[in-house]
């Protein structure tokens, strides 16, 4: 009988976020695909787990999948995890579903913590409909031209920014959707977790002479609403 291919959420901060479904899961795999296998064995290890793990990122994924494949069909179950949050959403995997889900073996996703809902539903801000964007360009006309695009949808959207390119980001939505809402969520359910709120200007003053760390998820809401610096 071929094996499942599981697609686990991991904790994105606290590992007791980690659901019984998903210890579970991982406990009964023949394989663990790690985007970072270092990572990883600090959430087998919280939970007394000894599974046999490969690396797996966006340089060897197309290597491996033919590998999993094989471990699908000969040997027993196989879980794709990322660092933290959901496999695939901007993190490798996808190329791996596609085939697997294509020689008819069965992918299960097996839910739990994501950043980006996570943040979002925090925001305050409208999400019947929303928009994920990753991150954002390096190069400061291509971000303004991204912010632009996101300015003219008008659509509640997330972004990815890593501390040191934030005051960037900020600085740059200042330049081009001052009267947006901004949410910037840093640390999320960790020791250190913060939310911050205002326009882009009041949360830029508000990182003035701060050194920010931690991973940060960034959510751009429009409303009629504007504020004053």
């Amino acid at each position: 009988m071929k094996g499942t291919l599981y697609i686990c959420a991991t904790p994105i901060g606290n590992l007791d976020d980690a659901s019984p479904r998903l210890i579970e899961t991982l406990s009964k795999s023949k394989l663990i695909l790690a985007e970072d296998t270092r990572r990883t064995q600090k959430l087998l290890a919280h939970f007394n787990l000894h599974i046999p793990m490969e690396s797996f990122f966006a340089h060897n994924e197309r290597v491996k999948t033919d590998q999993v494949i094989f471990t699908l069909e000969t040997s027993g179950n196989v879980s794709l995890v990322s660092d933290a949050g959901v496999p695939t959403i901007a993190d490798p995997g996808r190329y791996l579903v596609e085939q697997v889900a294509g020689k008819g073996i069965t992918v299960i996703p097996i839910p739990g913590p994501s950043a980006v809902l996570t943040a979002l539903s925090v925001s305050g801000f409208f999400t019947q409909t929303f928009t994920f964007r990753n991150f954002l360009p390096r190069k400061i006309g291509a971000l303004k031209k991204a912010l632009t695009e996101i300015a003219d949808q008008g659509r509640t959207t997330i972004v990815l920014e890593s501390p040191h390119r934030l005051p960037k980001l900020l600085s740059a939505m200042v330049d081009i959707i001052p009267t947006c809402r901004v949410l910037v969520a840093r640390e999320m359910t960790k020791v250190h977790e913060e939310y911050l709120r205002g326009s882009p200007k009041q949360v830029l003053d508000s990182i003035q002479g701060r050194s920010i760390k931690g991973e940060i998820t960034v959510v751009i809401g429009f409303t009629d609403t504007t504020f004053d610096d």
